[in-house]
Order: C-alpha cells, then structure tokens, then sequence
C-alpha cells in the first residue's frame, strides 16, 4: 500500500516526505478526514432553521410566484409563523433534534496521518496542486512555481499594462451597466445583480449621497450605499475611537499585557491537540502574571492618592483634598461635551439638547361650579372672652426626698418546713345509703299574683 502511495504522489520539492503524509496525499485532494462531534449538533439546528424558512415561504407564497429570474440577489427573506399543523410539525421536528443524541464518528484517519496534515497545512513553501493529465498529486516549492509563472506571463501572448485604474474601470463598467438600464436593454434584476458587487467609489463628504441615481422602490440598495458613504466619510474625518491608558497601570504591566495577546494569537492558531494544549498553558501563566502587577500597581496608586489627600488636608488645601477623595470614591458626573470644527468653532451648543417644551397640555375646563352666595353670614354674638381666669398656683408641694431606703434586712427563707403528714384518715365507706322516703311533691301550691306594683313609675 505505501509503495502504491508513493507512485500517486510526484515529489517535486525539497522536503521529504515521511510514509503518513505519503498515506494522506494518496487518498486525493478531495479527501475528508472524519469530523469533530463538538459543533454537530450546532450545525444541524442550523440548517434545520434554514429548512424550517423555505418551507414557510413556500406555504405562504405558493401560486404567486412568477418564473425565478436567472439574475436575481438573494433576499434572506424571514417569514412570518404560518398554519398551526406546519408550526407543530416543526416546533416537535426541531425538539426531537435538539434531544438526539449523537454519536461520534469512526475516526478515518490515525494520529500520525493528522498530524502529517497540520505539517503540510503549516509549510508555506510549499504548493500543492493536482497534476494536468492524471489523478496524481504534485508537490512543488513555492519559488520553483512562481519562477515558472513570471516565464509564461515574459512571452509574446502577453503584454504588461504600466497605468492600470483599477477604479476607473469599475465606474466605467457601472456606467455602461446603467445605460443598459436606461435604454431597457436590461431589466432591473438583471441591472441590481450586476450593479450589486461593483459598487461606485464616490470619495469622502456627504454631498455624494444626492448623487446616488437609484430606483425609488429598491430601499435597501439605496440605504446599504448611503451607510457605505456616511462610514467612508467618518473613518477618514474622525478616525476611530483612541482609548486612553489607564494612569495607574505601569509600563511593565502593559508588557504583560502584550505578551498575553500574542499568547490568545497562539491559541486561536493552534492546529493540533499537542500545540493547543501548550499554547493555553502559556496564556494561563501570561494571564496570572497579568493580573498580579495590575492587583501591585492598584494597591500603589491608592496608596498614593491616600498619602497626597492627607498632604493636602494638613496643608488646608480643600481642592486638591476634594479631587483625590472623588478619585478615590470612583464617582464622575455626566458632563455634556459640545462639537466643535476643525477652527474650534461650537457647531451644537449643550442649550440645544434640551428637550422641547410640551405643548399637549390639557386646556383649562371651563365647566366649574359656580361660587355659592347661600352662605351663612358670620355670627357676631359670639361670647366675649373671660378674664377671670384664675392665676396659676405658685404653691405646690415641693419634691419629697424623705423616701426610705431599701430595706436589705429581708429574713432569709426558711427551710424548716415541717414535712408532709402521711398520718391521714383513710376514706370511710361507712356512708348511710340515700333515703328514698321523700315526701312527694305538694301541688297545692298559690297561683302566681299579677297585681304586683310597677317598678318603672
């Protein structure tokens, strides 16, 4: 099998190639090495959610399509939710996939051929191409190949254009492409589709957006264009935003900084299982490093606002006493900023940020009740006040202070108590029986009398 592998693969550089990356070429430039489980479920939602929107346009918009146009941009159109057995379908479909459980793939490829692979991928000396008149794979060096092109493009078929515009040739293709338009040579799918990848470089400023000579009805062509000038012209006006350096951190934490980015850069380019794993070994070590000045130069920026708010304050200097603490307080107040020209010139004052003053107030109601003149009159017989009070008295018994002491000469409790006295009578059951010789009852009794006197005179 290895000597059958070596007649597909033409080696033509100056590596040597080990038996694996022999093995790996042999199987084709078309060749996919089984895939990683860790995304799979991901993608098939995906693609789910993709099928799930056809088949919503196509419920929606089924009869009432016309013939698919040849040229025509992709929408990306996103349907509103349609019948209630579609939905169901769809929403227990999805629910059933998310629930699935996958299992992982019989690996076609061993370790050393994968790794053989990241080599080849990492060698940018190399090139590797299909040959012209058979299914083998040729290896070449990267200086050979480029030798061999600029030999082919130095002959009588070609010429060497010295002032080529690469601008002026895209605005004169758009030109032409709109008098196709405007003479009807072309439809408007036909004029969008080509007109869409070749976009005008109008330059910098805002004036070039009542240049634009688009269709009124095509919104988004005419808002994608206006966002490209508006973006252009910021960018080259303005810049990008500059963050400030933090003041407490110091240069050698801001070293640590660097190295740790260049550490993510290694991780994100890792390629093996080997590579990422020592990569990420290194950014840990980077990030606690990191950390630890940025904690260091903290603790020494707070020590150094606390000694020059106590300078201050034996100085009696309120000011500076008052900024150190607000630093330290970590509080800032919302200051409105103006924007000024290139001269200094104040274009939007903060006065006209304000907000406009209401206008939608309620008118006043003109339905009150009217006053009532049906009034009681003030009463003038009020009696006169009396200044026969008597004066306060002035002789009150003062405070007794005569009050007696405690008293801490309670007896003590006495413990003598005499025991109790088992020495009772015992219950006697010499009880006479009840009598059952009663006199009957006498009902020869008085009528009650009704000729009682009243008590409520």
């Amino acid at each position: 099998m290895l000597s059958q592998a070596r007649k597909q693969v033409v080696n033509l550089s100056h590596r040597k190639l080990t038996d694996d990356e022999y093995l790996v070429l042999s199987r084709g430039l078309k060749f996919i090495p089984s895939p990683s489980v860790k995304r799979a479920k991901q993608d098939l939602l995906h693609d789910f959610d993709e099928l799930a929107r056809k088949m919503r346009c196509r419920y929606l918009y089924h009869g009432n399509l016309d013939e698919i146009h040849h040229f025509r941009v992709k929408s990306g159109h996103t349907p509103p939710l349609t019948c209630n057995t579609l939905e169901n379908y769809l929403f227990n479909t999805k629910h059933e996939l998310s629930s699935m459980q996958i299992r992982k793939f019989r690996n076609n490829l061993s370790l050393s051929q994968r790794s053989g692979i990241s080599s080849l991928l990492n060698d940018e000396s190399l090139i590797i191409k299909k040959a012209d008149k058979s299914n083998n794979v040729v290896i070449l060096d990267k200086v050979n190949y480029l030798l061999e092109g600029d030999r082919q493009l130095n002959t009588q078929h070609y010429t060497k254009l010295e002032n080529f515009d690469l601008k002026a040739l895209r605005c004169n293709i758009n030109t032409y492409v709109k008098g196709m338009y405007t003479k009807c040579v072309i439809d408007y799918s036909t004029f969008n589709y080509l007109n869409n990848g070749n976009q005008i470089d109008y330059g910098p400023g805002f004036s070039a957006i009542s240049d634009l000579d688009i269709e009124e009805n095509d919104i988004n062509n005419t808002w994608e264009q206006t966002k490209n000038v508006i973006l252009e012209t910021c960018e080259e006006t303005l810049g990008y935003m500059q963050y400030k350096r933090k003041n407490w951190m110091s240069d050698n934490t801001w070293v640590k900084v660097e190295e740790r980015r260049k550490a993510k850069e290694k991780v994100l380019n890792a390629i093996t299982r080997q590579q990422k794993r020592q990569t990420q070994d290194l950014y840990r070590e980077k990030d606690k490093e990191v950390k630890k000045n940025c904690k260091q130069d903290k603790r020494d920026y707070v020590e150094q606002l606390a000694q020059e708010a106590e300078i201050a304050c034996s100085k009696g200097d309120i000011k500076s006493l008052y900024n150190t603490t607000k630093q330290l307080s970590g509080r800032r107040s919302n200051s409105s900023a103006t924007v000024k020209d290139k001269n200094g010139n104040v274009k939007i004052p903060p006065s006209y940020n304000r907000k406009p003053p209401s206008y939608n107030r309620k008118p006043p109601s003109y339905n009150r009740k009217p006053p009532s003149y049906n009034r009681k009159p003030p009463s003038y017989n009020r009696k006169p006040p009396s200044y026969n009070r008597k004066p306060p008295s002035y002789n009150r018994k003062a405070p007794s202070y005569n009050r007696k002491a405690p008293s801490y000469n309670r007896k003590p409790p006495s413990y003598n108590r005499k025991p109790p006295s088992y020495n009772r009578k015992p219950p006697s059951y010499n009880r006479k029986p009840p009598s059952y010789n009663r006199k009957p009852p006498s009902y020869n009794r008085k009528p009650p009398s009704f000729n009682r006197k009243s008590t409520f005179v």
